[in-house]
């Protein structure tokens, strides 16, 4: 079963979004720029003879990698969704304590052994080891719009700065890693724990309290 194409969608009440524009200002700006993100739009339900207004997006499943991600006759990546919080920090080789890294795709045929072997690169390289081999592990440019995106619209409540509402997604063939945006009904400066103060986002996350 599925509805106008899409098998899951959800409804999302843009909690502490009085004008309920934030998220679906922040997905269109995510298209232009060329990022994958969920299709919006708004939506009347009723429930209980009652109307409320939602707005409705597709959920971040197989089906969106296979429609935005995947070249044709690619085989699928690997898609994780990050726990609030989840930390790209080694602890062993154990993928028990990765479990703030929730695989979607393929997982009956792998494991988060890519997470595990991102997570050792970027805690044990040195500077120069970092530098030299990143875009072997990164999507360098479609990260660096990311964060310049979250910069812009003072997304905080991210992966730019709280390690929160983001996926990654493992190119097949490249086997790089990029972000996939997710929840951005705190944007433009709506983040609770930072309303009203003076904050500063950077590419080297210097200001960020994580």
């Amino acid at each position: 079963q599925d509805y106008q194409g899409y098998e899951q969608i959800a409804l999302r009440s843009q909690f502490k979004d009085t004008a309920m524009m934030r998220e679906v200002l922040g997905f269109v700006l995510l298209e232009k720029i060329g990022i994958p993100a969920p299709h919006s739009t708004y939506s009347v339900v009723t429930f209980n003879d009652e109307m409320s207004l939602y707005m409705m997006t597709e959920v971040v499943v197989e089906e969106f990698v296979d429609n935005y991600l995947l070249d044709e006759d690619e085989e699928m990546g690997n898609l994780f969704k990050a726990s609030p919080g989840a930390k790209l920090e080694y602890s062993g080789d154990d993928p028990l304590d990765y479990m703030s890294f929730e695989q979607k795709t393929n997982t009956n045929e792998e494991d988060v052994y890519q997470i595990i072997e991102l997570a050792e690169f970027i805690s044990n390289s040195t500077d120069e080891e970092f530098a030299q081999p990143l875009d072997d592990y990164i999507d360098i440019e479609s990260t660096l719009k990311y964060i310049a995106f979250c910069n812009i619209i003072v997304n905080l409540d991210s992966f730019a700065s709280n390690g929160n509402n983001y996926y990654l997604y493992q190119d097949p063939e490249t086997n790089q890693f990029s972000v996939v945006p997710w929840d951005l009904n705190e944007s433009f400066g709506g983040f609770w724990r930072y309303v009203g103060a003076t904050y500063e986002l950077d590419i080297f996350f210097e200001n960020d309290e994580r």
